[in-house]
């Protein structure tokens, strides 16, 4: 029987540590850094120093930022706040 989960019935183990990768309009994200560091310490995770990665195009820009969360649910909630940012188009 197939799965619904990305990832089938395999669970994520907290505390967990990935570098989370943003995806954002460079026209519009004078800010995010700042943004996403205050939205990462508010959802109770660690983040490390933030890394600009460069981009292959003129219009999106990369930000990679080393994170631990230690629940699922400050892990979804910094998600769902970094993507209601208006500069950013996805976080992975």
């Amino acid at each position: 029987m197939a799965s619904d989960k990305p990832f089938g019935d395999a669970a994520i183990e907290f505390p967990v540590a990935f570098e989370l990768r943003i995806i954002y309009t460079l026209a519009s994200g004078a800010t995010l850094e700042e943004d996403a560091m205050r939205i990462l310490l508010a959802s109770h995770a660690q983040p490390s120093r933030p890394m600009a990665l460069p981009a292959p195009g003129v219009k999106y820009g990369r930000l990679s930022i080393p994170v631990t969360f230690n629940d699922s649910e400050s892990m979804h909630a910094a998600y769902a706040a970094l993507g209601a940012l208006p500069c950013v188009k996805a976080v992975m």
